[in-house]
C-alpha cells in the first residue's frame, strides 16, 4: 500500500491556509498545525460549523475541482440577524 501523495502548497495557497488559521483560532480558538496532511480538511470542517463565510471561501479557493455554483441556501430569520452582526477576534462588535 503507497502512502498518500503529499500535496505541495503555492505561495498564495500557503497565504490561505495562514489566513483560515487565524480565523479558526479567533472564532473556535483552535490551533491547527499546517504541516499536518488533514489541515485542508480540518479547515473544511470548521468552515461548516463557522458563522462566517470566509472559511468556507477559503476552502473553495484550496480546492479548485470543487463546483463553486453549490446550492446556497435560503437566507432565515436567524442568518440575517447574523449577517447584520459585526465581529473582531470572535467578538460581536456595534455596528452603526
Amino acid at each position: 500500500m503507497q502512502a498518500p501523495e503529499k500535496r505541495i502548497f503555492s505561495r498564495e495557497e500557503f497565504k490561505l491556509l495562514r489566513e483560515a488559521r487565524s480565523l479558526i483560532k479567533d472564532e473556535f480558538s483552535e490551533n491547527i498545525s499546517l504541516s499536518a496532511e488533514d489541515a485542508v480538511d480540518r479547515i473544511y470542517e470548521y468552515a461548516l460549523e463557522s458563522e462566517n463565510e470566509m472559511l468556507y471561501d477559503i476552502f473553495m479557493q484550496l480546492n479548485p475541482s470543487i463546483d463553486p455554483d453549490r446550492p446556497k441556501a435560503t437566507n432565515t430569520a436567524a442568518e440575517a440577524s447574523r449577517q447584520k452582526k459585526r465581529m473582531y477576534r470572535g467578538a460581536e462588535v456595534a455596528v452603526s
